[in-house]
């Protein structure tokens, strides 16, 4: 990251996967001790202070085609390009072409070709150093960055500085305004801004006693939940105190399990604040989601193969009012900021909860529904929600308001599913009447109406809004959904019916089918012509569906009885991953970015490391599990029952335990 005339580049010419190192206390231990001994090495060519290293403490994987750039102020020129795909590293992207001129001589590192070892994908052998830990101590202040490189280990921990890899380069904080230019790396902005990280050294020095403290990105992250640190983050962390805690009398740090159990006892007695009422109206704690404690199966961090039980909290949904024998039907808003569901009974009302902290927001009540609501759904901009109802319309809602907006008749039987295209322009509805109508969400007009040959029972479009898959019980509808709106065909084949689980992958092109808990399969949508079958004679795919960069598919497969997650190539269907779950299997999903990999079993909830297949942590204890999804920050994971329960469950809190 470059300001002005001083700064690091990381350039990656091809593919990467991006990891993290999650709070762990031996990296921070690590730091402390190998500090003194990295300054050896950087002062032997750069003109440095002890304070001024950086150590990096995620990373990404990549073949040997990277390289390192580092620059500092001198009197000579020199131009650097940096050309790449979109990537996105500490949540910030690298994307385009950008040249920009830069004083100084610089230093370059490339990436080094390792001998292939036994068990090991060559292809991706390089470990680059991209997250951040500073270290302060009493007299110091950290400003330069040291990127290392080598395999996916920390160096050796001894202080030969010939063992330790790496450049050197001076580090200001990047400017995000900066950001949507087109020279994502570049900012040229005069002003000083402090970075939070040294705003939180501060702190813990201040605090602890101790005589050096240690930072992370993670720890920022840990206390906003992922939101950007506010402008004067010096004041808000003196107003809200994070707990600090010395480790083995050398270096203070933020203590995660203590900020864990206080974000816990905050939603335990959370409290709705004047800006709460001015955005939300209608906000209460009635109705909100409880925090409930679970058993959770963790890997043992000091023997491999082993395991060992903790607890971990989740925030649990219900309708008090709904009884204990309906399923509800939910809806995330993209953002991932807003849950609403409804129970489908009769007379029952749609909730809508704030994801953050479960409050409750709105209570949409419309006194013409005779007939339960039966689907949900919010708009791409999570202002307006659409339910569909067995009394045979559909309504679409002010969200802030609660207030109906309008009301889309046409139907002759009860609807069953409904659906926002992804740009928010129509809406699509799906009924019992063996019917699929379009509508204008702007003026609530229909555009165009398809007769079917059975009842519609799930509606889906692709990511891009291009296609729309109309599932039936025995075939799959696909529509192009551009102007106009045209049929492309139907999927189905002559010994194939019950279908249950429909995805689209990424760009739209493939679909992945799931039928009778026995038959998955690919197709175009563009030929409606099979591409790939992943059942086979021992083994049958219950559900589906492909990872964020569509070369994955993951299942839920039977094998002689036995239920397992597997993760196959979408091409070739080549497995890549393949692990048990403890009973049954209802569902699937990736993280956002692909690093994450969940499975519902009847009972738990099972999330696996994607690149290692490592267990990342297993929530049981679970009330018949039948959907799974995580939310846009990755981090945490939607789980929905088959009766009255839903719960939302932070993921990174155990990884940040571990």
């Amino acid at each position: 990251m470059c300001k002005e005339v001083q700064g690091a580049l990381l350039d990656l010419k091809s593919e990467a996967y991006a990891e993290s190192l999650y709070e762990n206390p031996r990296i921070m231990a690590y730091m402390a001790r190998q500090h003194d001994s990295w300054y050896t090495f950087a002062r032997t060519d750069h003109l440095v202070e002890p304070e001024d290293i950086v150590f990096v403490s995620g990373w990404v994987k990549t073949p040997a085609n990277w390289a390192t750039a580092a620059f500092r102020d001198t009197s000579k020129t020199r131009e650097v390009s940096l050309k790449g795909q979109i990537w996105q590293f500490v949540g910030l992207k690298l994307s385009a072409s950008t040249t920009k001129e830069y004083s100084g001589p610089p230093m370059h590192r490339q990436g080094s070709k390792y001998p292939k070892r036994a068990g090991r994908n060559s292809t991706r052998d390089q470990c680059v150093f991209v997250k951040r830990i500073k270290i302060k101590k009493r007299l110091g202040i950290v400003r330069v960055l040291i990127a290392g490189a080598g395999h996916d280990k920390l160096p050796p921990g001894n202080s030969d500085p010939e063992t330790v890899a790496g450049v050197v380069a001076v580090e200001e904080l990047l400017d995000t305004e900066d950001l949507g230019n087109g020279g994502a790396l570049f900012s040229e902005g005069q002003g000083k801004a402090i970075d939070p990280l040294d705003a939180l050294l501060d702190y813990i020095l201040e605090v602890s006693g101790a005589d050096c403290a240690v930072a992370r990105d993670e720890d920022i992250e840990a206390m906003l939940g992922g939101d950007y640190p506010p402008v004067d983050f010096s004041t808000y962390l003196r107003k809200s105190q994070p707990p600090v805690v010395v480790e083995d009398s050398q270096y203070g740090s933020i203590s995660i399990p203590n900020l864990m159990y206080r974000g816990w006892v905050e939603l335990q007695h959370r409290r709705i604040t004047s800006l709460d009422l001015q955005k939300w109206p209608y906000i209460r704690e009635e109705g909100s989601g409880d925090l409930v404690f679970g058993q959770v199966q963790l890997p043992s961090t000091e023997k491999p193969g082993d395991h060992k039980m903790s607890k971990s909290a989740y925030l649990e949904f219900a309708d008090s009012t709904a009884g204990d024998t309906h399923m509800p039907c939910f809806t995330l808003s993209d953002d991932g900021k807003l849950l609403a569901a409804s129970w489908r009974t009769v007379g029952s009302d749609i909730l809508v909860w704030r994801t953050s902290d479960g409050l409750t927001l709105q209570h949409l009540r419309d006194p013409e529904y005779t007939d339960g609501v039966t689907a949900v759904a919010f708009s791409p901009d999570g202002r307006r929600l659409v339910t569909g109802s067995a009394d045979e319309t559909a309504v679409i809602w002010d969200i802030r308001s609660g207030k109906p907006i309008m009301r889309l008749r046409g139907h002759t039987y009860s609807l069953t599913d409904v659906a926002f295209s992804p740009d928010g322009v129509r809406i699509v509805t799906g009924s019992a009447d063996y019917v699929v109508k379009f509508w204008d969400a702007a003026t609530g007009l229909p555009l165009c109406t398809f007769s079917l040959d059975s009842p519609v029972r799930k509606l889906v479009f692709s990511s891009d809004g291009s296609r729309l898959a109309v599932m039936l019980e025995d075939k799959i509808a696909l529509y192009d959904v551009g102007a106009p709106i045209v049929q492309l065909g139907a999927i189905h084949h002559y010994n194939v019916t019950d279908y249950r689980s429909v995805a689209f992958s990424p760009t739209g092109d493939r679909i992945f089918i799931c039928a009778q808990g026995l038959v998955g399969r690919l197709y175009n949508t563009d030929s409606c012509k099979e591409l790939l079958r992943l059942e086979e004679p021992n083994r049958k795919i219950a559900v589906g569906t492909f990872s964020p960069d569509g070369s994955s598919v993951a299942s839920i497969a039977s094998e002689n009885r036995r239920f397992m997650l597997i993760v196959q190539d979408a091409s070739k269907g080549t497995i890549r991953f393949k692990e048990r779950i403890w009973a049954g299997g209802t569902a699937v999903a990736f993280s956002p970015d692909g690093t994450l990999v969940a499975a519902a079993g009847e009972m738990n909830v099972v999330v696996w490391n994607m690149k290692s297949g490592e267990l990342v942590a297993d929530l049981r204890e679970m009330q018949r599990v039948s959907d799974i999804r995580f939310l846009p920050d990755g981090r945490r994971i939607l789980f929905v029952g088959r009766t009255d329960r839903m719960g939302i469950w932070n993921v990174a809190d155990t990884l940040r335990i571990r």
